[in-house]
């Protein structure tokens, strides 16, 4: 499990992108703050999208391409429904 990430530790990696990339602008430095220091248990995080692409291939690599691929939606404010 990814380790709980905690204001001050955010704060020094700021600080050390900072010092590391002084011509860089905020943006580019919160994209890789995104990118390299938000756990995988944050969902959607860059991370956490890399991690469930490597459960995806291990799957694959596993049992194979699937045969069949169901996709089911549920509309929950429908005209059908009252």
């Amino acid at each position: 499990m990814a380790r709980k990430y905690n204001f001050a530790a955010l704060e020094s990696d700021v600080l050390r992108y900072k010092q590391q990339h002084p011509n860089s602008t905020e943006a580019e430095m919160f994209e890789h703050l995104a990118k390299c220091k938000v756990p995988g248990d944050y969902s959607g995080s860059p991370s956490w999208h890399c991690n469930a692409l490597k459960d995806l291939q291990s799957m694959l690599q596993h049992y194979g391409m699937p045969s069949l691929f169901l996709t089911l939606t549920a509309d929950e404010y429908g005209l059908h429904r009252s």
